[in-house]
């Protein structure tokens, strides 16, 4: 799961992972408040789990999008490797 974070933060795709996390915590709270109160060690275990697996998920899916995104800017020529800038230093 790490690893996808890694890669989309190496993408540039900051902004997305802002309500891919609210969406983990949203479901590792309701996790929790179903799970744990019967079930104190086995439900804080399944709450885990089932964090990790909504966050794998949904970092995959994001990890995906972006690799499609990037496919198709190099398939349109948008990704031509040049520099950003266009600005040159001139030593003289």
């Amino acid at each position: 799961v790490y690893a996808f974070g890694i890669a989309i933060t190496h993408m540039r795709l900051f902004w997305v992972q802002v309500p891919m996390q609210v969406a983990v915590l949203g479901t590792t709270i309701v996790a929790a408040l179903l799970l744990i109160p019967s079930d104190p060690i086995g439900g804080a275990a399944w709450t885990a789990l089932v964090r990790a697996g909504v966050q794998a998920g949904l970092y995959g899916v994001c990890l995906v999008a972006g690799v499609w995104r990037q496919h198709l800017r190099v398939k349109r020529g948008s990704a031509t490797g040049a520099p950003r800038s266009s600005a040159k230093h001139d030593p003289t």
